[in-house]
């Protein structure tokens, strides 16, 4: 039997990246999706792709509008009569100065990351309370939310507390047998990452960081998704899971540190 067979479930940012390949993996074990994004052409041209088994239907919303994320999963309750997991994957990256960011962009990825995965995770539990069956909330935080990079500081700050939002939803919602996770990825081949191929030693130098010697894949994050999403995780709540190759790590080599002296 597929994992998530008769299992339903909502994914913001959907229409590309990791989100998609989540999609697609959660279509693979059978489950009825309900696609979330703000990019009405996009979330189309991702929806055409799914066939066979499993409902698959799509939603535009802006995760910013609280209003907009309540009707998404009154849409996703409406059509298949219940929620059963959520994931919060909509995001952006915008690199910006502690002296040089304006409030505009501070604001967008606040609200993008942090709000929108706080309404989010507010919408879906209230529907899963409401139907007193349990669920599944997984967010998508990233290795940046421990590591502070010179040049990000919205983006650290806002995935950094996704991480405590995660942690304390879990708190107030475990009696409610609602799981709350989160999937720290690091640099991961996704069309955000790929524009900064064509910068010269760039990749070569994010795989020389990386333990692993790798870089990240949509599927590395969508499998960890989907163990979040299954029966496999039930004693599993509150946590942050680094799906990064050991990128956040950013331990020295302690001979070839003594050998430079």
């Amino acid at each position: 039997m597929a994992e998530l067979e008769n299992q339903v479930a909502l994914i913001t940012g959907a229409a590309s990246g990791i989100d998609l390949e989540i999609a697609r993996v959660f279509h693979r074990e059978g489950a009825q999706l309900l696609l979330v994004d703000r990019n009405e052409d996009a979330l189309k041209k991702a929806a055409r792709e799914f066939q066979g088994p499993g409902h698959v239907h799509s939603f535009v919303a802006d995760v910013t509008r609280s209003e907009m994320v309540d009707a998404a999963v009154e849409e996703a309750a409406r059509r298949f009569g219940k929620l059963d997991i959520l994931v919060n994957g909509a995001g952006l990256n915008y690199a910006g100065r502690l002296l040089d960011i304006d409030d505009e962009h501070w604001h967008m990825l606040i609200d993008v990351m942090l709000h929108g995965a706080f309404y989010g995770i507010r919408a879906a539990a209230r529907q899963m309370v409401k139907q007193k069956t349990g669920g599944k909330i997984v967010t998508l935080s990233s290795a940046a939310s421990r590591v502070p990079l010179g040049g990000a500081i919205g983006y650290c700050t806002a995935k950094a507390a996704v991480n405590m939002v995660t942690r304390v939803a879990a708190v107030e919602l475990g009696k409610h047998k609602i799981r709350v996770n989160a999937i720290a990825p690091g640099e991961t081949m996704t069309p955000l990452i790929q524009r900064h191929l064509d910068q010269p030693g760039w990749k070569e130098l994010v795989v020389r960081e990386t333990p692993l010697r790798r870089m990240g894949e949509t599927g590395d994050v969508a499998e960890m998704a989907l163990f979040l999403a299954s029966d496999r995780s039930d004693w599993v709540t509150g946590q942050v899971f680094f799906v990064d190759g050991g990128q956040g790590l950013r331990g020295v080599d302690y001979e070839e540190l003594m050998g430079s002296v």
